[in-house]
């Protein structure tokens, strides 16, 4: 056998060896870093609805289609439609059942595939096998994926990217082969965002973005190529929307919200995105005015990543890029939100490290010292953010904590959320002192509040107190539901009135066109959880 024949041999086995050493790096320092999360308790905003509340209706077998045919909470309180989240829901429970553990588990399995398929897409479309796996090092030590990796729900997001790179990666398989087969598995994997964020819908126009950006590489489809692609999405398209207008009896995608709170999202989110911060912030009503500087500023940058490249082409190919991050977040920020969630950057966070790496390229190719020990830098920041960030998870009395701490201004949700914390770890006597704190505040204007302060009197074993609380809502014509009445109920039977606790027993037969058999059942049902929730950091 000729030299160079052995030797180009040898060189194609190493280059091989490096892609796959590579690849395992960026799984195992993606997963690693996120391990300690698996046995984190739960933050009480959303994840204790898909863990638990609504565990039960993962059990049926035929639990797998209802997740299509119903909403995010298989018909709990949620205007969102997800199947493909319900149904990593629904697999989790039939593994584990209620376990916080594995729920914790399956997300930080999803983050680490998901950095090690951006190391795949980066060095099959974009970059080489050394600025790939450092880019995919970057994506995978990112405090920016805390709220996906750490936060049970935010796997929507790493669900998403899964779905969105496989389809793009098909998309560019089919431009440049021009094979039926590549654009019947972007379709598929299409599907897969559709169905698992309605704001998905946006994602063939962002394949039609990336033809035009990328036209000379690619060249021109004929009639029928292109054809085949527009119809193929259309038909997706279709299929997902009856399939929600079932599923959702028509309810359209949420409202147009654009509230100032959303134009300091948008900055916000540049801001940790570029500054590597995980904030935990409530953001309504903040009127701090570093978001709008340092958002500008990390706006700014991604647009000098993009555009500082003299080859005019590369430049048009990076617009997609630049263009990417907005494109993904616009539809976040039309919704109302109370606080910042950093998941909804996680996919934008993708293109943006792109954008970076193109900057940094011409150096790192040349082996420049100084741009390696700034690449470094940023790892090691990155990678301290995350174990840090996290943290903020591992329960929810640190995350509420650190929500209402990071806030310029008093958020009475998220405090309310903290009292509720406060009772779940069994500090009944802070969460007293927070619910009358805010009741105060706001000259007890807000029933929902009120009640709150009801539950943690009677958290508080103060029963006095709570059945005044209770009384008071009622006497208004306010919170006249099953709870404030069987609230009445048990801390009369705990005062020993058993004359008033049996009037409000009699109250909640009446308001709930019952039996006294099944008031009876609920209300010991109702003791029951009360007690659970209160010890639930002791179990």
């Amino acid at each position: 056998m000729p030299d160079n024949v052995s030797e180009t041999t040898l060189t194609v086995k190493a280059a091989k060896s490096f892609k796959f050493i590579f690849a395992v790096i960026v799984f195992l320092t993606a997963f690693l870093i996120y391990a300690k999360t698996t046995n984190y308790q739960l933050t009480g905003l959303d994840d204790i609805n898909f863990i638990h509340t609504f565990a039960y209706k993962y059990h049926p077998a035929d639990s797998f289609v209802t997740a299509f045919e119903t909403n995010a909470l298989f018909g709990g309180p949620t205007p969102y439609y997800r199947p493909v989240l319900s149904l990593s829901f629904v697999i989790s429970d039939k593994i584990a059942g209620q376990s916080e553990s594995f729920a914790h588990f399956v997300n930080v399995l999803l983050h680490a595939f998901c950095a090690l398929l951006v190391f795949i897409f980066l060095r099959r479309y974009i970059f080489d096998e050394k600025i790939s796996f450092f880019a995919a090092m970057l994506f995978a030590v990112h405090p920016i994926a805390v709220y996906t990796a750490a936060w049970i729900p935010g796997r929507n997001d790493s669900l998403f990217l899964i779905g969105f790179i496989l389809a793009l990666a098909f998309f560019i398989e089919y431009l440049d082969k021009k094979k039926l087969r590549f654009i019947f598995l972007n379709v598929l994997f299409t599907l897969m965002c559709f169905f698992t964020k309605e704001s998905g819908l946006i994602v063939p126009f962002i394949f039609v973005f990336y033809y035009v950006t990328h036209f000379k590489k690619y060249g021109k489809l004929d009639l029928k190529e292109y054809a085949a692609a527009v119809i193929s999405w259309v038909i997706a398209m279709l299929v997902f929307w009856f399939a929600r207008k079932a599923a959702m009896s028509g309810a359209g995608i949420s409202e147009v919200n654009l509230k100032p709170d959303n134009i300091r999202m948008f900055f916000d989110y540049y801001l940790s995105a570029i500054f590597m911060t995980t904030p935990f912030r409530a953001l309504y009503g903040d009127v701090n005015v570093s978001f709008y500087i340092l958002g500008s500023l990390a706006f700014a940058m991604t647009a000098f990543f993009a555009f500082f490249e003299k080859n005019k082409e590369q430049r048009i190919e990076n617009f997609f890029w630049f263009a990417l991050p907005f494109i993904l977040i616009a539809p976040t920020l039309v919704s109302e939100r109370l606080w910042f969630q950093g998941n909804r950057m996680y996919v934008p966070m993708f293109a943006i490290i792109i954008l970076f790496f193109s900057f940094l390229k011409p150096w790192l190719t040349k082996k420049n010292i100084i741009v390696h020990v700034v690449v470094a830098a940023v790892f090691i920041i990155g990678l301290v953010a995350s174990l840090s960030g996290s943290e903020g998870f591992s329960g929810s009395l640190p995350f509420w904590n650190k929500v209402v701490s990071e806030s310029n201004y008093d958020n009475i949700t998220a405090k309310k959320f903290q009292a509720n914390a406060y009772i779940s770890n069994n500090r009944t006597d802070d969460a007293v002192k927070e619910m009358l704190t805010i009741n105060k505040s706001i000259n007890y204007s807000d029933p929902e509040i009120f009640y709150f302060l009801g539950v943690a009197f009677y958290q508080n074993e103060n029963y006095k107190d709570a059945a005044r609380v209770f009384e008071s809502l009622l006497a208004h014509g306010y919170m006249t539901v099953p709870q404030t009445y069987a609230n009445l109920a048990l801390s009369y039977y705990y005062l020993k009135d058993k004359q008033k606790a049996q009037y409000y027993f009699n109250e909640l037969v009446k308001i709930s066109h019952s039996t006294p058999q099944y008031a009876l059942a609920y209300v010991r049902g109702y003791a029951m959880h009360l007690q659970s929730q209160k010890g639930e950091a002791l179990r």
